[in-house]
């Protein structure tokens, strides 16, 4: 590849930033990564998939560092192979004539399709990584078209950034040469979270949940703990729940049947930050999901997480994944599914004030070392720089 940066030629001496594309499908929260590409200095990136969600946009657009960046929306063609698709980003490479392209998942028809287009174009493959399944048990492992997707990705796509040790083994097990995978932690804009200031001098005990009510995320799980703590004399506990999914009816019911448990429904970023700062301790027992004894998802990490971990929250999690990565500490893992050991250690947190603090200053420590959506940014750029000169 060239390794020089291009020069206009109207303007000698003047520096053109090279073509950047990230082609994502909807549906996860990558504004995160799309932040941490717009740092990257001397690349003007494209940000192009086929139905942005919604909330992501929102969140780009208000927390984004670089906001001069554009998104393609609404690119035609679905489903694995579609020409019209592969025709679509053909035209889109021709206009931006990109020198990195970066895509999400080994077996996704992106990934595939960017890295048949790698064969006639010359630009460095670069593929993100959150699933910690292995292949040959993960949904996506079930179809044989992307079973082939991920060997062909795996074979020829550049470079491998996996955001967890759990990704990392999951792209091996897909064919992935170790010896392109780099291990990146999940990134995130720290700066309003480490500036939020927290208010938890009152009588009553808040525990928080936020996220998607659906079963794989423990909410079940959370409200039998949850339950169980009043026949144990913590009647002065209080249980928050914001997000909205397919278990809003039983989060709906169990509020209306007990008066220590507050559903907010869907809450905005301010919202959210009120939150985070008066609450005192932060729950996510996330589940497993299995089919025919086997596992198909586990939680990749949770920005929630990250999010409470940054704002100096305590935080429960559960063993589901990679939070454990996440946590970094094994007395504030339980296992999932388990009610009572969710309860045992809410009820240690809310016992004992001295120990929230040094867990929740242990989190804020741990986000600014390993979470900086900059130092990302950084990371990313010297391996894209040391690809090109391999």
């Amino acid at each position: 590849m060239d390794n020089e940066v291009r020069q206009d030629s109207s303007s000698p001496g003047k520096e053109v930033q090279r073509g950047m594309a990230f082609l994502y499908p909807p549906g996860r929260p990558y504004y995160p990564n799309m932040e941490a590409i717009s740092l990257i200095p001397g690349y003007s990136p494209v940000f192009v998939t086929d139905n942005m969600n919604l909330s992501d946009e929102l969140k780009l657009k208000a927390r984004t560092l670089t906001p001069d960046y554009s998104t393609v929306f609404a690119m035609p063609g679905r489903g694995p192979g579609r020409v019209t698709f592969i025709k679509s980003i053909r035209d889109l490479f021709d206009s931006i004539d990109p020198s990195v392209v970066i895509t999400y998942e080994v077996f996704s028809s992106l990934s595939y399709q960017v890295a048949r287009l790698r064969k006639k174009r010359d630009f460095m493959h670069i593929v993100f990584a959150d699933d910690t399944v292995p292949m040959q048990q993960s949904t996506w492992g079930k179809f044989p078209l992307t079973r082939l997707f991920a060997k062909h990705v795996a074979s020829h796509a550049d470079l491998f950034v996996a955001h967890s040790l759990k990704a990392s083994k999951s792209l091996q097990s897909a064919g992935a040469p170790i010896g392109r995978i780099s291990r990146m932690n999940f990134c995130m804009f720290l700066k309003p979270f480490l500036e939020l200031r927290r208010d938890v001098n009152k009588e009553t005990c808040e525990i928080l949940y936020l996220g998607r009510l659906r079963k794989n995320k423990g909410i079940e799980t959370l409200l039998r703990a949850f339950k169980s703590l009043e026949g144990k004399g913590h009647t002065d506990m209080r249980l928050v729940i914001a997000g909205t999914g397919p278990l809003r009816e039983t989060v709906e019911a169990a509020a209306a049947a007990d008066r220590r448990i507050r559903y907010e429904g869907y809450v905005a970023e301010e919202r959210k930050m009120k939150l985070l700062a008066s609450s005192d301790m932060f729950v996510y027992p996330s589940e497993d999901i299995h089919f025919m004894g086997t596992v198909r998802w586990e939680e990749q990490a949770g920005v929630s997480v990250m999010e409470a971990m940054t704002a100096g929250m305590p935080v429960i999690a559960s063993d589901s994944g990679a939070l454990g990565e996440v946590i970094g500490r094994d007395d504030m893992v339980v296992p999932q599914g388990n009610a009572e050991a969710l309860a045992e250690r809410i009820m240690a947190l809310r016992s004992d004030p001295a120990m929230r603090a040094e867990v929740g200053a242990f989190n804020k420590k741990r986000s600014i070392e390993l979470f900086d959506i900059e130092k990302y940014a950084e990371k990313l750029a010297e391996l894209i720089e040391d690809r090109r000169q391999a």
